[in-house]
């Protein structure tokens, strides 16, 4: 028995998921979605959701589900739009669909149970914009794409600026929610259609480059989905000791430049800022020399004559600036890169200032210790409180350079050691 159009389609779409470096495969796939419309089963969806927390992840715990609403378009040829408060109502609506279509569907992607099968092609209408694009537009929004197809639309601008002020979509009236998210699903619609008419112009390699990204996406939001395991214990013990040894430093070197101020007249509690290791500007001034501002309270030979201060000199504010001397001689430039603090230590060995060496070594570690305590060790202990894991979001479209880019947190940039 001959294989319906729908088999064929999901069987291509499938092989291309597990092997998706066979262009026979990939192009198999991209032959079929350049088949007339009416002959595949297109869902096109959008959600609206709770606000999500700053720096949070999306793919750790999901905000609640509000509303949901797909287009399908299928051998009817009349698009069939639906909206559902109801999250098994809207994955009803989704089932035996050959392409889903979204923008930014990785999102949408935490809501749908269909997807997560292997029998079905992904389109996002801002990865196919940034990949054509050269990546020069990143993180194309749905109205620029409008803008830039051509295609006219009325703006909801009153729910998008409740929502940017950080009102919850819980809170807005439903009818206005519903039509916000309805207009974003007819606008994704509209939109691929124009993105299809383009695909069908490439010529194979570009649809295997096309149809190979669509297929990663699935693939890299499961990854993140399914998260990477963290020792919160093992976590634990390294920040409590780490954190102690980054106070010993803050101590060791905020007492270095206490004492050398002392020795150099400056009375500290007359100092505008207290002092602070963590501050560049102070660590700067404290090295090169310069500057120091200061605060000093001079008596007006007058007395107090009533309240709670009666018999008390006045006293009077008075703001200047004097000179301080550091360990280097600045030409201009007061770097406090790592770099030009290593040049500085071999400068202190140079000329045996032991001082100055043991301040600027101390001074990297302590920013070495800080770093790895506060980017890596509690950000990675909080954010794998709820699952025991972190959950990266991996961004797709953020780089001019077509590489995926990653946060909350940014594991591509973890230190060596």
């Amino acid at each position: 028995m001959q294989d319906s159009y729908k088999d064929r389609f999901n069987r291509l779409v499938t092989r291309a998921e597990h092997e998706f470096t066979d262009p026979a495969c990939i192009l198999g796939a991209a032959e079929l979605l350049a088949g007339e419309l009416d002959r595949l089963n297109i869902k096109v969806f959008d959600v609206e959701t709770d606000l999500i927390g700053k720096d949070d992840s999306i793919n750790a715990v999901p905000p609640e589900f509000i509303l949901g609403s797909v287009l399908t378009y299928d051998y009817t040829k009349t698009p069939n739009l639906n909206t559902f408060t109801d999250i098994s109502e809207f994955n009803k609506k989704l089932k035996y669909g050959t392409i889903y279509v979204g923008h930014n569907v990785c999102f949408d992607l935490n809501y749908v149970y269909r997807l997560r099968s292997n029998s079905t092609l992904l389109w996002d209408t801002a990865m196919f914009h940034y990949i054509c694009t050269g990546q020069k537009d990143t993180f194309p929004s749905l109205n620029s794409l409008a803008e830039y197809y051509g295609i006219s639309f009325s703006k909801e601008d009153k729910v998008s600026e409740m929502i940017k002020a950080g009102i919850s979509p819980k809170y807005i009236p439903f009818e206005d929610l519903k039509k916000y998210c309805e207009q974003d699903v007819l606008l994704t619609w509209e939109i691929f259609k124009r993105q299809r008419d383009i695909f069908n112009a490439f010529n194979k390699a570009k649809k295997s480059l096309i149809i190979t990204h669509m297929n990663w996406l699935k693939t890299v939001f499961y990854s993140s989905k399914t998260g990477i395991n963290v020792d919160r214990d093992g976590l634990n013990k390294a920040i409590t000791k780490l954190s102690s040894n980054v106070e010993y430093l803050k101590t060791c070197l905020e007492s270095t430049m206490y004492l050398a101020y002392v020795k150099a007249g400056i009375k500290p509690r007359e100092l505008d800022n207290s002092i602070n290791i963590a501050s560049p500007k102070q660590v700067a001034t404290f090295i090169y020399g310069g500057e120091i501002a200061i605060t000093k309270y001079v008596n007006t030979g007058t007395m107090y004559k009533s309240g709670m201060k009666k018999g008390t000199p006045k006293l009077r504010k008075e703001s200047t600036k004097i000179p301080y001397n550091g360990y280097f001689k600045s030409y201009g430039v007061l770097d406090t890169s790592e770099e030009a603090l290593r040049k500085l230590i071999s400068c202190a060995r140079v000329e045996a200032h032991t001082e100055a060496e043991e301040f600027l070594s101390k001074l990297l570690d302590y920013r070495d210790n800080s770093k790895t305590l506060n980017t890596y060790l509690i950000p990675y202990y909080e954010r794998s409180e709820r699952t025991g894991k972190i959950h990266p979001e991996y961004k797709h479209t953020g780089t001019p350079t077509g590489r995926l880019s990653c946060t909350k947190p940014n594991i591509q940039n973890l230190k060596g050691d």
